[in-house]
């Protein structure tokens, strides 16, 4: 992927070109076990480690969508006034990686 975002960039002339990308863990396990353990620990899947260590491989020449900020909203969502707010931002790329996060 570095090398095609690379190649886009010389090609075209826009070396400041934006480039997105999404990261996809593979899971393991049976969908029930993966609904329920995800339900319950939302960056399983999607853990901020991986996202970083995929940047990092990848030259950081292109930003993610913020997976573990996206469960955070939707356990906010699920769980209405009773979500800590301050919690928002927990285990999420923006807080760790925020240039590189979408």
């Amino acid at each position: 992927m570095a090398k095609f975002v690379a190649h886009v960039r010389e090609n075209s002339g826009k070396d400041k070109l934006f480039c997105v990308g999404e990261f996809w863990k593979d899971r393991q396990g049976s969908d029930d076990t993966l609904f329920t353990r995800l339900r319950t620990d939302p960056t399983f899947i999607f853990s901020l480690d991986s996202l970083n260590g995929y940047l990092d491989r990848l030259g950081q020449q292109f930003s993610v969508f913020d997976t573990p900020l996206h469960y955070n909203f939707k356990e906010a969502s699920d769980s209405g006034e009773n979500f800590d707010l301050r919690r928002i931002w927990d285990g999420s790329l923006v807080s760790n990686n925020p240039v590189d996060a979408v």
